[in-house]
């Protein structure tokens, strides 16, 4: 009998006992919602209840029957499917009252029956499987399988009820703006963000489906990578650490540059070493392609490349590539998908290496301190009434930088006495040279010709102050 079969007919031969437990949970939650309980209260209140029940019920005649009673890492495992099991109980009930405006007493009926699907194999597996080890052991396969379908939904669920993080909200500004470089990173993510909206709407869900959908192929490349090297019982482990540990989970949640570019690396190793080790020669167009695609999701994977080299030149089996066209094809597509972003960077003669080594907060210090005695009131541009001349997109750099700077100062920002982790935050807005500079008091913070990210150089009503004033 299969490890499927096996835990199907575990759970199916629980028949009635696996009912009691959702129909108290849903009895006490809507009694203390009646009594005036909030529903996160009312919400553990009806899980805890349920729980005992399923206890005494389902799972304490089991434990007896597999002679498992005294044995503590069954109750750690009971304990990790519980919450699971809460995790996504609450997730729905968040979905169908916060997002969608279900009653609660509707919603948690749906509710409860999502906390029993997860809960019913876990019990299961936990129950039958004496060591949760990944790889060997009774049902390891399904453990790996049951841990992998919970991370995933709990992000799906979740990736739409948890608010924007000032991350997700700076890189939804990029998609504002399609381009092919921004301040500080490259296009992708703000493409990405431009593609989930344009099909799910200004939402959390769609900022961050894509977000998810990066995780799921980096997962998937992941796996294939672990299973060509090291078999299948190590790749279904590879799989799972994707979900649980921390940066792989959140990295599925939040939509920034890390999202595409985990993805893209996962792809570059795979097809490298279908190209090293397994000696296939095409494998190498497509590392091009990935590696390409990293390079427009985050600088970062550039890394990769001195490291294949290295190893192309220290393993004896690989060096025959050296002599080969593939690899240097690769390098020729990798830079031509990434040639659009540097031409506009080099045109801008704004180099990425301004962004990451720090030169870029001395770029706009320079024209600042150099203005600074230009005008007696302490004005950059000019003094008495005169506007200053925001330079139109193919101006030079110059006058690209005395713009910004224009820019920020109208909006009360010392640069001077900014320190650069501060500058790393901020986005100014490219204008056009004849725009009118008219704001009234009172105007929404996203009419703000400056945008401040991540930092605390104005507050909110400062801002709106500030942009009030202007003109």
């Amino acid at each position: 009998m299969t490890q499927r079969a096996v835990l199907a007919e575990s759970v199916a031969g629980l028949g009635l006992r696996a009912v009691w437990g959702p129909i108290a949970d849903v009895i006490v939650f809507i009694a203390a919602t009646a009594q005036g309980m909030p529903l996160a209260n009312a919400h553990l209140a009806g899980f805890a209840v349920a729980s005992i029940l399923n206890y005494f019920l389902i799972v304490r005649s089991a434990t007896v029957a597999a002679g498992r009673r005294s044995d503590w890492r069954l109750y750690v495992h009971l304990l990790v499917v519980s919450l699971f099991a809460v995790s996504l109980r609450g997730a729905v009930l968040g979905l169908l009252t916060n997002v969608w405006g279900w009653p609660p007493q509707i919603a948690i009926v749906l509710a409860a029956i999502a906390a029993m699907a997860v809960a019913l194999p876990g019990y299961a597996l936990a129950v039958g499987t004496t060591k949760w080890t990944l790889g060997n052991g009774e049902h390891w396969r399904l453990v790996a399988m049951y841990l992998v379908a919970v991370a995933f939904l709990l992000r799906l669920l979740y990736i739409t009820q948890v608010e924007l993080l000032p991350e997700d909200s700076y890189y939804w500004n990029y998609a504002q703006h399609l381009d092919l470089s921004y301040l500080d990173h490259p296009p992708m993510v703000a493409w990405l963000i431009w593609l989930g909206t344009a099909v799910f709407g200004d939402s959390e869900f769609g900022v961050r489906i894509s977000a998810l959908c990066c995780a799921a192929v980096a997962s998937f490349f992941a796996y294939r990578l672990t299973r060509n090297l090291f078999g299948e019982p190590s790749a279904l482990v590879a799989l799972v650490l994707m979900q649980v540990l921390p940066f792989f989970f959140l990295a599925g949640m939040l939509m920034t540059p890390d999202a595409p570019m985990t993805a893209a690396w996962a792809a570059t190793l795979y097809f490298l070493e279908r190209a090293l080790i397994a000696g296939q020669s095409r494998a190498w167009l497509l590392a091009g392609v990935s590696i390409g695609i990293g390079l427009i999701s985050k600088y970062t994977i550039g890394m990769l490349v001195p490291a294949m080299v290295l190893f192309v030149i220290l393993d004896p089996r690989s060096r025959r590539w050296l002599a080969r066209w593939e690899p240097y094809v690769a390098v020729i597509i990798a830079c031509v998908i990434f040639s659009p972003v540097d031409q506009l960077e080099r045109r801008r003669e704004d180099p990425v290496a301004l962004s990451v080594t720090g030169e870029r907060a001395a770029r706009l210090r320079d024209p600042l301190e150099a203005a600074e005695g230009e005008d007696a009131d302490g004005r950059v541009g000019g003094g008495g009434d005169e506007q200053p001349d925001y330079p139109a997109a193919g101006d030079d750099q110059p006058g690209r930088q005395r713009g910004q700077v224009d820019l920020l100062q109208g909006a009360g920002l010392d640069l001077a006495e900014q320190p650069p982790e501060q500058l790393d935050h901020l986005h100014v807005e490219e204008h056009e040279r004849d725009e009118p500079q008219h704001h009234h008091r009172g105007t929404a913070a996203a009419e703000c010709p400056v945008h401040v990210a991540g930092g605390d150089l104005l507050a909110g009503a400062e801002q709106q102050d500030e942009c009030g004033e202007r003109g």
